[in-house]
């Protein structure tokens, strides 16, 4: 989140001291297929779940029953 940000920088930037000296800034366009993969990643984070769910279930009196009454089904021409 920004706010997160924004705290961990002020830390980050408390901590460490930064180089003495003049360091030109430069700002440079992104290029198309950049700015499209950059694009993608975005999207698939806003879309992708990130939450993973799994459910274990005892199906072994379903499968009993199953097996009990698909001979009588197969005789009655239903498949089970």
């Amino acid at each position: 989140s920004a706010a997160s940000t924004g705290s961990e920088e002020t830390s980050a930037s408390t901590s460490q001291s930064l180089p003495e000296g003049d360091f030109p800034e430069t700002t440079e366009k992104i290029p198309a297929m950049r700015k499209a993969i950059a694009k993608a990643m975005v999207n698939s984070k806003h879309t992708a779940p990130h939450v993973t769910l799994m459910d274990e279930i005892d199906v072994q009196a379903l499968w009993d029953h199953r097996k009990k009454f698909k001979e009588i089904a197969a005789e009655q021409g239903t498949k089970l």
